[in-house]
C-alpha cells in the first residue's frame, strides 16, 4: 500500500512538472508580450522600415546586376576593372592630380566662359562631321560633366605650357606649304587660324609627356597597391 501511494505521488509530481516545450513556449510568450508592450516598438518598426527602404533605394551602389536572381556585385566589377586597367587608370589620375597641383602653384584658373566656348567648339566640330555631341559622348561612355572636366584639365595644361607651344606666322606658312594647302583670298584667315590650332595641338602633344614625366619624378608619390 505504501509502495502504491509512493508511485501515485511520484506520478502526480511528474505530471505536474513543466516540460521543456512548455518552458520554451512560456519564454516566447514573454518575449512577444514584451515586444508588444515595449515603448520602443514604434521606433524599432520605423527604423527597420528605413533600413529596408534604404537598402532597396541604394541597391545600385552595391549591386551591378542580377542573373536569374543571382547577384553580381559592383565590387566584383571594380576588381575586374582593376586587374585589366588599374595601372593605366591610376597613372591617369596621378597625372590629373599633378596638373591640378601645378596649376594651383602658378595661380592658373579656367573661367566658365572658356569652358563653354571650348565645349561649343567641340560641338561645332562634331556637327560639321554630321554627328551630335550627345551621340559622341554616349559612344565614348562619357557625360557632359566628364567633358567639362577634360576641358578644364586641357585648358590648365595649355596655360601652363603656353610659352612652350607658341606658333609663329612662319610656322603656319611652313605647315601650309608642306601640306600643299592653297590659302584663298577670301576666308584665308580662318584657314590659317585652323592651321595654327592644329600646330599648337601637335606641339602640346609633344611637350606634355616630357613635362608630366618631369613633374612625376619631382613629386612625392606613395603607392599603396600594385597593379
Amino acid at each position: 500500500m505504501a509502495l502504491l501511494n509512493r508511485n501515485i505521488h511520484s506520478f502526480i509530481m511528474e505530471d505536474t512538472q513543466p516540460t521543456h516545450h512548455e518552458d520554451g513556449e512560456q519564454k516566447r510568450g514573454d518575449i512577444l508580450s514584451y515586444i508588444r508592450t515595449s515603448p520602443y516598438l514604434g521606433s524599432i518598426i520605423v527604423l527597420a522600415a528605413i533600413i529596408i527602404g534604404a537598402l532597396f533605394y541604394f541597391r545600385s551602389y552595391f549591386i551591378a546586376a542580377t542573373v536569374d536572381g543571382r547577384i553580381i556585385t559592383r565590387l566584383s566589377v571594380i576588381r575586374r576593372l582593376e586587374k585589366q586597367a588599374g595601372k593605366n587608370i591610376l597613372d591617369s589620375l596621378i597625372a590629373e592630380k599633378l596638373i591640378d597641383i601645378e596649376a594651383t602653384k602658378k595661380g592658373i584658373t579656367v573661367s566658365e566662359d572658356e569652358i563653354i566656348a571650348q565645349i561649343q567648339q567641340v560641338r561645332d566640330s562634331i556637327t560639321g562631321q554630321g554627328g551630335t555631341l550627345e551621340e559622341e559622348l554616349s559612344r565614348q561612355g562619357m557625360t557632359e560633366a566628364d567633358l567639362r572636366e577634360q576641358v578644364i584639365l586641357q585648358k590648365k595644361v595649355e596655360k601652363i605650357l603656353a610659352e612652350s607651344v607658341l606658333v609663329s606666322d612662319e610656322d603656319v606658312d611652313a605647315f601650309l606649304t608642306q601640306n600643299q594647302i592653297v590659302v584663298p583670298e577670301q576666308g584665308g584667315q580662318e584657314l590659317r587660324e585652323r592651321a595654327r590650332v592644329q600646330l599648337k595641338n601637335q606641339k602640346l602633344s609633344q611637350e606634355i609627356d616630357g613635362w608630366l614625366s618631369s613633374l612625376k619624378n619631382s613629386a612625392s608619390i606613395t603607392y599603396y597597391t600594385e597593379y
